[in-house]
């Protein structure tokens, strides 16, 4: 099989593909915020990490200074006014002060922003003044309580200032060039001034006092050596070292104590153009001309990853102070924001850290008693406890207290608490004590927590003692503990009017009711459609040049179950997607299997079994010719012992799902083994468990059968553990809306090529302000985020000409 496609939709996905993926997700991209029109000089975040800071412009055309909020990715303020070019910003360790510094040649080029409170969202009558005395500021910096600032500039000029009252301290000359950036140690003891002359390809760096102005030392000087343009430097947290990066692709760290070089991880020809040091100084970002991003861990000088996606050169990068993320921008006008280090990587570093220390010989340990503690039984048991240490401490620290909400159910005594970075818990708590409980949310501490750490790189709570000192009283945590919460306001609305009959399945009851209906349509033509109720994407679809002759698909919905609760939509959205592969898709009738309520042996003889893969899709379609796309609306469900994923029959019982359900497994492996030219996967359903157990808290899937498709790619409908919605007023499950919505009228053509490719729509269903994570938040209150992996997104879905 040379390609296929996994989609995944509705209530909640756990299957993941782990093969090489979509450069933005599995480069750790979040967001990207777009505002600017000019190039994108400088970065800086907040020091409670909400807030970034950009600034840029153009000399001689104007400069453009702009506040965002990170979590929504909205801008929050344009400074406006008539900037020169915005060089370099910074703000101030309280969160009270602005600072823009540029050029050219003004009296306007240094200013700085004054609030009266914490915190950024500045009023518009906040104080501002300018700093004179300074002509064409390239780069500005603040030591780490905020007593100095020191700039440079095109006048090869570094001057310290009083960060508080704004005057001048002291104007340090000895540069040859003009300065291309300054960098204060965080202690402001010492500070740091690169020079650069392109045309020559010369520069320097000095050392300097920063409290007396003397030159303490020429980084890198010796007789009859020359330096490359510098363009980037950044001292150490700890202030022992300083990162320099060069036009010649040196990345040097220097000892600031002795001015030797300390490690040289220089590449020839990569034009080093930014560097920066994360919050711990455990981390560099290196970024180049070409707009390419490299992580390095700073114990063993390791590259981490590389992060891709400007296709211009990056001038500017930031760490937020939280650790959580590094922002890049620069010359393509974008602010992309990245998840700074995985979490697994963050466990590896702490575990190496420890490691080494504990592998050290005591100073007054003897031999034989040094080799009996490094057994490999004793390592290995170090390296779990390490483990798990790390674990524990390094998902404690990502719960933002401040961030924490929570929603209760009054008819089970239930509360699910959220938390900004990581999964909900659900937590018994009698009626009686929930107010209080409730009111003190944010005093409530964990006490002898124990995380695991999932194979999709998330923090999952096992257990703990939450204690809610207002009560004087602790609850326990267990999440191998059933919980029930149902906390929806009471449904007394009704469907929308359909069209006719056919629209709605019988509801279940202690009755047993056979609505199955198999269809296999022998209809030429493509006006062979079903008509599905009023929603807006259900009529009037686009028109379409697609013609797939040889495609073959599986579409099933399966809404009446025998053992659970009914998928409200499922046969609905079925019938919506089998109508757009006929009309616009270009599929035959004939060629779409198609299935309502189907059985255990329904999808045992279409995908085929453990034994024989060779069901009846694997002999309809045409080797090599056919295009194949099978669609799912239903339930799925893992099972309680082994945690594997299964697709439910209308008649399985949940309970023992791992006898009467359809693996997972053996649904991917057997399609990978198809002949097809390509394969789509799209399934509306949820695997955690949360929409079939009438308790259960979500349980994360163990399945390897997703890693049989090669090639491919996945488009969820909502990360791990995030339970899906349905959009009622559309009468659609939540994602198959905007997946159709992004079809119909070419909404999701984004650059408007008449050709709607995979990570078109999934940029359109996943837009924070128009998509599915809006619409999820607004209407039901909880968070549903789709992702995209895959290594073919630029696949074309839909051709309009």
């Amino acid at each position: 099989m040379k390609n296929i496609l996994s989609f995944a939709f509705g209530p909640c996905l756990c299957l993941l593909l782990t093969s090489g993926g979509v450069q933005a997700q599995d480069g750790g991209f979040i967001k990207n915020l777009k505002g600017h029109t000019l190039p994108i000089q400088s970065l800086e975040f907040s020091p409670d990490s909400r807030y970034l800071l950009s600034g840029g412009g153009q000399p001689k055309v104007r400069g453009e200074l702009y506040l965002w909020d990170v979590d929504q990715g909205e801008l929050v303020q344009d400074f406006g006014g008539q900037h020169p070019i915005v060089m370099d910003v910074a703000i101030q360790a309280d969160g009270r002060k602005i600072y823009r510094a540029g050029g050219y040649n003004s009296s306007t080029n240094f200013k700085v922003w004054q609030s009266t409170h914490a915190g950024l969202a500045l009023p518009p009558n906040a104080q501002s003044r300018h700093i004179t005395q300074h002509a064409a500021v390239s780069s500005i910096d603040l030591n780490a309580d905020g007593s100095l600032l020191a700039s440079g500039g095109l006048d090869k000029m570094v001057r310290i200032w009083d960060g508080n009252r704004f005057n001048l301290l002291n104007t340090l000359q000895g540069h040859k060039e003009q300065i291309t950036e300054v960098s204060l140690s965080p202690d402001g003891r010492y500070v740091a001034s690169a020079s650069a002359n392109y045309g020559a390809k010369v520069g320097e760096i000095i050392l300097w006092d920063a409290r007396t102005g003397r030159l303490i030392k020429k980084l890198g000087s010796k007789p009859g050596s020359i330096m490359a343009p510098v363009n980037s430097l950044d001292f150490s947290p700890d202030g022992l070292f300083l990162l320099s990066g060069g036009e010649d692709g040196s990345l040097i760290f220097w000892n600031v104590q002795t001015g030797e070089l300390h490690q040289d991880l220089s590449r020839p020809y990569s034009q080093v153009s930014r560097v920066r040091y994360n919050q711990d100084g455990k981390l560099i970002a290196v970024a180049n001309h070409e707009g390419v991003i490299q992580v390095w861990e700073t114990i063993t000088f390791q590259k981490l990853g590389t992060l891709r996606g400007h296709f211009k050169g990056v001038k500017a990068l930031a760490f937020s102070p939280d650790g959580q993320f590094l922002a890049s921008a620069g010359d393509d006008l974008n602010i992309r924001i990245w998840k700074a280090l995985s979490n697994r990587n963050r466990v590896s570093i702490y575990v190496q850290e420890k490691m080494n220390t504990w592998q050290k010989r005591g100073k007054f340990e003897k031999s034989e008693e040094y080799l009996q503690r490094m057994s490999d039984a004793n390592r290995q048991d170090k390296l779990r406890a390490f483990t798990q240490e790390a674990i524990d401490k390094i998902a404690l620290a990502q719960i933002d207290w401040t961030m924490v909400q929570s929603k209760y159910d009054p008819d089970n005594e239930t509360f699910q608490i959220n938390f900004a970075r990581m999964n909900p818990i659900y937590l018994d708590v009698p009626i009686d004590e929930a107010p209080q409980f409730d009111q003190n949310l944010k005093a409530v501490r964990f006490e002898n927590p124990h995380f695991t750490l999932t194979p999709q790189d998330e923090f999952v709570l096992l257990k703990a003692d939450v204690q809610n000192p207002s009560l004087s009283k602790t609850y326990h945590f267990n999440s191998r503990q059933f919980y029930a919460f149902n906390p929806q306001e009471l449904d007394l609305s009704f469907d929308p009017i359909a069209l006719n009959t056919d629209n709605f399945s019988p509801a279940p009851n202690n009755t047993r009711q056979d609505t199955r209906t198999t269809t296999t349509s022998s209809t030429t033509g493509r006006n062979s459609r079903t008509n599905v109720g009023i929603s807006d994407v259900d009529y009037q679809l686009p028109k379409s040049n697609t013609v797939q002759p040889h495609a073959v698909a599986v579409v099933i919905g399966n809404r009446s179950y025998q053992k659970t609760k009914e998928v409200k939509y499922a046969i609905r959205d079925s019938r919506s997607v089998r109508n757009y592969l006929i009309d616009v898709m270009g599929f035959k009738p004939g060629n779409i299997i198609y299935l309502e309520n189907a059985s255990y042996t329904d999808f045992k003889l279409i995908f085929g079994s453990k034994e024989n893969p060779r069901g009846k899709l694997f002999n309809t379609i045409k080797p090599g010719l056919s295009d194949v796309f099978v669609f799912y609306s239903g339930h799925g469900a893992p099972g309680l012992k082994d945690q594997k994923a299964y697709f439910v029959p209308t008649e399985a019982d949940p309970q023992y799902v791992e006898l009467t359900g359809f693996p997972a497994d053996v649904f991917y492996n057997n399609l990978a083994k198809l002949p097809a030219k390509s394969v789509v996967v799209a399934l509306d359903a949820c695997f955690s468990g949360v929409n079939v157990f009438e308790n259960i808290s979500p349980i994360v899937i163990k399945s390897k059968g997703a890693l049989g498709l090669k090639n491919g790619a996945l488009l969820a409908s909502s990360k791990a553990d995030q339970v899906s919605s349905w959009y009622n007023e559309k009468g659609h499950g939540m994602f198959t809306y905007f997946f159709l919505k992004a079809i119909h009228n070419q909404n999701g053509d984004l650059n408007g090529d008449k050709k709607l490719t995979l990570q078109e729509i999934y940029q359109f269903i996943a837009s924070n302000t128009d998509g599915i994570p809006y619409q999820a938040r607004r209407i039901h209150g909880v968070e549903q985020n789709p992702v995209l992996k895959g290594q073919n997104p630029d696949k074309v879905i839909v051709n309009y000409e």
